[in-house]
């Protein structure tokens, strides 16, 4: 059983970890026909692009009697744009049985991952990055298209949906200014490895960490993910978030990472 201190620890991150999905998404540069809606009950995202991971829910919190008519009003929402969809359930999400009334609607399972949380008081030693390995912060539309690259081998992508990836996050630009930072990881000159944050004033959430199915092993990810910890604890953030593949759990535990809930995703129908 969690201790007080565990508890409030992890209540603390989901609420963060919730408040940087908000804010990176109201800055989001949208196209129409695309559309973002952040509201007190739900975010939603719709592209328009047929591939789910471009059309989600997410911070869903209903009333219980209100739930299943929610449901059933947002997922009209993507059958009117003929596009298969994702519905993240996160520890922050309502009600409890909200997994189970989503699958009454037709969804499908499809994953399970810990949500995982650092305080950046207390960092890991900043080791060297492994011999050959050289990071470096993405500053133009060229080398975003390696990142890329390397994001869509690393993850199994089809090139359409990476390309499709590059386009939408792109749109936000590559100045030092910019909340989103992309890093690209090269061993002896040639891209092996990615990673992506998000920079709120307090924290700061870790995606698309990745390192070529070739050169894993090699300590590679970890040093993508000590760069991102070093220079959001320099910049004064106190907390660092992310949500874990299942390979990736054990590096970041071996961070100073612990779970603070589970994000489950289901596929809806188009």
């Amino acid at each position: 059983m969690p201790s007080p201190q565990e508890t409030a620890f992890a209540d603390q991150a989901i609420a963060t970890m919730d408040a940087l999905e908000r804010e990176s998404m109201a800055g989001w540069p949208v196209h129409p026909p695309e559309e973002v809606h952040i509201g007190p009950d739900l975010i939603r995202l719709i592209t328009g692009f047929p591939i789910p991971f471009f059309n989600t829910v997410a911070q869903a919190r209903f009333a219980p009697d209100d739930a299943d008519a929610a449901i059933a009003t947002t997922l009209d929402r993507f059958r009117a744009r003929a596009v298969p969809m994702l519905w993240y359930v996160g520890p922050g999400s309502a009600p409890p049985d909200l997994g189970e009334r989503l699958v009454a609607h037709g969804l499908t399972p499809t994953d399970d991952s810990p949500a995982m949380a650092r305080e950046l008081g207390a960092m890991p030693p900043d080791d060297d990055l492994p011999p050959g390995l050289r990071v470096a912060r993405v500053a133009d539309p060229a080398t975003f298209a390696r990142f890329g690259d390397i994001v869509g081998a690393g993850f199994g992508i089809p090139p359409e949906v990476a390309a499709k990836l590059v386009e939408i996050f792109g749109r936000v630009g590559f100045g030092p200014e910019q909340p989103w930072r992309h890093d690209l990881g090269c061993l002896d000159g040639e891209p092996v490895a990615a990673a992506s944050r998000y920079l709120s004033e307090d924290a700061v959430g870790i995606f698309n960490v990745v390192t070529r199915e070739d050169v894993r092993g090699r300590g590679i990810g970890a040093a993508m993910t000590r760069v991102i910890l070093h220079e959001a604890a320099a910049g004064g953030r106190r907390l660092a978030v992310l949500t874990s593949s299942p390979d990736g759990e054990p590096l970041y535990r071996k961070l100073g990472f612990v779970e603070i809930g589970r994000v489950r995703t289901y596929l809806g129908p188009g």
